[in-house]
């Protein structure tokens, strides 16, 4: 569990029960792909990096369910707080349409 896995060049995931995804850069930089379900995944996440000899650039978190959002209460401190975040504006509501 929590292995390191490549999929492509610069894209990889870590074998969990979240799938957290990674994307390196030519720097070594990463961006995590949401980033686990616990503090513990969030350490083990952290370890990854640190073997490979990685910087983290940013978490790119898809929504925010408790299981893609845990590496950000687990990260050293300051280290997550001045993550780029995009701000997207509420969505028109959604009209159904009556039946002919």
């Amino acid at each position: 569990m929590y292995e390191l896995i490549q999929v492509s060049n610069n894209s990889y995931y870590v074998n969990c029960p979240a799938k957290i995804g990674l994307y390196r850069c030519e720097d070594n930089g990463v961006y995590l792909i949401d980033s686990g379900n616990d503090k513990e995944a969030g350490r083990k996440v952290r370890q990854i990096l640190d073997k490979n000899g990685w910087t983290l650039r940013a978490i790119l978190v898809t929504h925010s369910n408790a299981d893609h959002i845990a590496y950000r209460k687990s990260a050293p401190e300051g280290e997550c707080s001045q993550s780029p975040r995009a701000e997207y504006p509420r969505s028109a509501p959604v009209r159904r349409r009556s039946a002919p």
